[in-house]
């Protein structure tokens, strides 16, 4: 049985810091994009249990369909590094940073999916989902 929401209940975006165009969602929040398709989400669920270790200053989720496999990692920048929610649990994958200003960036070479990150203070981090920890991203600068 399908259940049909026929009100938007999310966070209203028309007043305070998020103030603009009604029907523009400035922040992406409450959303759902499956298979390409952008609508309302359905409501709250619980994805992550446990928040993350730090203060969140940025989340991204990093995920790709490669063959017939899908991956989909959530990803947390804090003040002191960047973390990812894989196999139920929170791991490091950058710590001792300078700022948490974060950017996230899924960039795909050949067949390997790969999330760059930075912060603008400390050097370019490359992840590949499967190691423990990122790298720095070679280059001078990166």
């Amino acid at each position: 049985m399908r259940q049909t929401i026929a009100y938007f209940t999310g966070l209203d975006e028309r007043s305070g810091a998020l103030a603009g165009d009604a029907s523009a969602a400035l922040t992406a929040k409450n959303v759902v994009t499956d298979h390409g398709r952008l609508a309302s989400a359905p409501g709250p669920a619980a994805v992550v249990e446990q928040g993350p270790p730090g203060e969140p200053t940025a989340l991204y989720v990093f995920s790709d369909r490669v063959g017939g496999d899908t991956f989909s990692y959530i990803i947390v920048g804090t003040k002191q590094g960047v973390y990812a929610y894989k196999d139920d649990q929170w791991r490091c994958l950058f710590s001792g940073a300078s700022g948490g200003d974060w950017g996230f960036l899924t960039y795909q070479d050949d067949d390997d999916t790969l999330l760059i990150f930075g912060n603008g203070l400390d050097p370019v981090q490359l992840w590949n989902g499967e190691t423990p920890l990122a790298s720095a991203l070679p280059g001078a600068p990166a």
